[in-house]
């Protein structure tokens, strides 16, 4: 992602649950800006003043943000071959995802296969 986006200033805004040490780590190695929030990223750009971009890997969000913004916000999808990390049931659901998100594939929603 840090490559594909290397002219980017990359801001990570991790999911409310997310384990701070992992973040904290993810953010070094990768020199990443990291921005909590106790709210879902759509309540934070309703808000106004967020970014115009949106990297994320499978997440609720880009469908969401898509249909909310359309394409004020542009939605980058990073999808990976995730065989060897996700379990049976999270694997379904992320070929689902994924498969919703070839629908919405245009100049705003853009796919990279990493």
């Amino acid at each position: 992602v840090v490559h594909l986006f290397r002219d980017a200033k990359l801001v990570y805004r991790p999911h409310r649950n997310e384990s701070p040490d992992l973040v904290n780590r993810l953010a070094l190695r990768c020199a990443l800006i990291v921005e909590r929030s106790i709210y879902p990223i759509e309540l934070e750009l309703l808000k106004g003043g967020g970014p115009n971009e949106v990297i994320s890997f499978y997440s609720a969000a880009l469908n969401n943000i898509n249909l909310i913004f359309g394409p004020s916000v542009h939605c980058n999808c990073i999808e990976f071959n995730f065989d060897n990390i996700l379990t049976n049931r999270d694997r379904k659901q992320a070929i689902d995802v994924y498969g919703s998100y070839k629908r919405l594939e245009s100049e705003y929603f853009k796919i990279y296969r990493v």
